[in-house]
C-alpha cells in the first residue's frame, strides 16, 4: 500500500495491485486521514491519503480501524469521473475523507504522555 504524506495529491497507482483487486471483485478507493478541524495535528499520525481495496465504499458516519488502532470517522464521500490509464474508458473514482479520531480499539482515548491513556464516557 502506498501511503502518503501529502493528503492534497493522490497517491501513486500500482498497477498490478489493481489487477489482483479487480480479479476478486475489489474496486479502488481513495482514503485521505486528517487531523479534526481546530485540532493541533498528531506528530505520530499526520495527514496521510492512501488507496484501499474493497467492496464497498465506507459512509458518512462510519468508524474506519487503521492498523496502529486509531479511528478515524467518515466525514465525507465524494465521487469524480475519471478516465482509466490513459483511455477513454469513464470510471466513478471513490473518495473517503475521514477525520482523526484520537480514540483507540479498547476505548481509551490518547493523551499526550506516551503510555498513558485516559478512559472515554
Amino acid at each position: 500500500m502506498a501511503i502518503d504524506r501529502n493528503p492534497d495529491e493522490p497517491p501513486k497507482v500500482d498497477s498490478a495491485k489493481d489487477e489482483v483487486a479487480r480479479a476478486a471483485g475489489l474496486k479502488r478507493i481513495q482514503i485521505i486521514i486528517d487531523t479534526p478541524e481546530g485540532e493541533p495535528d498528531d506528530p505520530d499520525t499526520p495527514p496521510i491519503t492512501f488507496y484501499a481495496y474493497t467492496d464497498t465504499v465506507p459512509r458518512q458516519g462510519e468508524i474506519l480501524l487503521l492498523q496502529d488502532g486509531k479511528q478515524a470517522k467518515v466525514e465525507d464521500v465524494y465521487h469524480r469521473i475519471a478516465n482509466a490509464c490513459k483511455t477513454r474508458f469513464m470510471t466513478l473514482a471513490s473518495i473517503v475523507y475521514a477525520s482523526l479520531n484520537r480514540q483507540t480499539l479498547g476505548g481509551q482515548r490518547e493523551t499526550n504522555n506516551p503510555g498513558t491513556a485516559e478512559e472515554t464516557q
